[in-house]
């Protein structure tokens, strides 16, 4: 074969694996590399996707506070609690913790249970104060209404009519009682003169 043309075999070869590393260059110019994982998760997507692993957070604190403001206390209590020991939102988390305190002083019927309720209280009152977290004041209302002795009763309250009708059916009975004790006493007395009457007569 001539120089020529084997030089001309050997050119043509040489452009079309220029060709080849060209377009391959080229593809990789259009699909950028996928920049290599550092194994650290992102900050946000995290908070995103803990907040999407906890469908009906808000709806339960609404439900929670359904219940308080209808007088479910312990079911408030459980739902806040909930909250309080589980939501990723540090402001729901705290607020939850208000409403779990305040539900679990009025529901409390026990001392002891009063007790647990007023450590939850000193609990929530230890947490520095935010100033973006407003807890709602209107929860105190209704411990405000109710009045406890140191040992978690409550204060008597305005008898109803049934009881105050009990009481004064009591006291008629009673006032009947000293009565019938009062004549019994009174025809002891007259049987012991008559005795004694006979006893002088029948004597000589």
């Amino acid at each position: 074969m001539p120089a020529g043309a084997l030089f001309t075999i050997w050119a043509r070869r040489a452009v079309a694996i220029g060709a080849v590393f060209a377009l391959a260059g080229c593809a990789a110019g259009n699909h950028p590399a996928q920049p290599e994982s550092t194994g650290l998760a992102n900050p946000a997507n995290a908070e995103i996707a803990a907040k999407a692993q906890m469908p009906g957070v808000s709806q339960m604190y609404e439900t929670a506070a359904a219940a308080y403001g209808g007088g479910d206390y312990r079911r408030a209590a459980e739902l806040f609690g909930v909250l309080a020991g589980d939501a990723a939102d540090p402001v729901l988390a705290r607020r939850a913790a208000y409403g779990q305190a305040c539900a679990l002083l009025l529901a409390a019927g026990a001392p002891e249970e009063y007790a647990a309720a007023l450590a939850k209280w000193n609990a929530w009152a230890a947490t520095p104060p935010r100033p973006e977290i407003a807890e709602d004041p209107r929860m105190l209302a209704p411990l405000l209404q109710v009045q406890r002795q140191p040992g978690g009763a409550r204060d008597a309250a305005k008898p109803s009519k049934a009881d105050a009708e009990c009481a004064r059916r009591l006291a008629d009975k009673e006032k009947e009682v000293r009565l019938l004790v009062n004549q019994i006493k009174a025809l002891e007395k007259i049987h012991r003169e008559i005795q004694e009457r006979k006893k002088e007569l029948s004597s000589p």
